[in-house]
């Protein structure tokens, strides 16, 4: 399920996204410390994901100015580390 869908996930710590991007190598993962990137991307996925424990809240600004435009839905994710709860996590609201 989580495999065929287009998904991005800001926010969260690097090691946070190492270990999960292993249970999800299709997903995109960006940093938060990448503020002046293009995050245009987010048009063309499917679910945008935000772990907020790990954020800048003048990034957050950004994205919501990005989907304000677009009717991509957005989750937050409850932020903690363990990545089988939270892949678990990302699949129930997906589904």
């Amino acid at each position: 399920m989580i495999k065929s869908k287009r998904i991005i996930i800001f926010g969260g710590s690097p090691s946070w996204q190492i270990k999960l991007r292993e249970h999800l190598p299709t997903v995109e993962f960006v940093e938060v410390d990448e503020k002046n990137r293009d995050i245009s991307r987010i048009k063309r996925v499917d679910a945008v994901f935000i772990n907020t424990s790990f954020f800048a809240h003048s990034f957050y600004k950004k994205i919501m100015k990005e989907l304000s435009q677009i009717k991509t839905p957005i989750y937050y994710l409850n932020g903690q580390s363990n990545v089988e709860k939270t892949t678990l996590e990302i699949y129930n609201w997906l589904t």
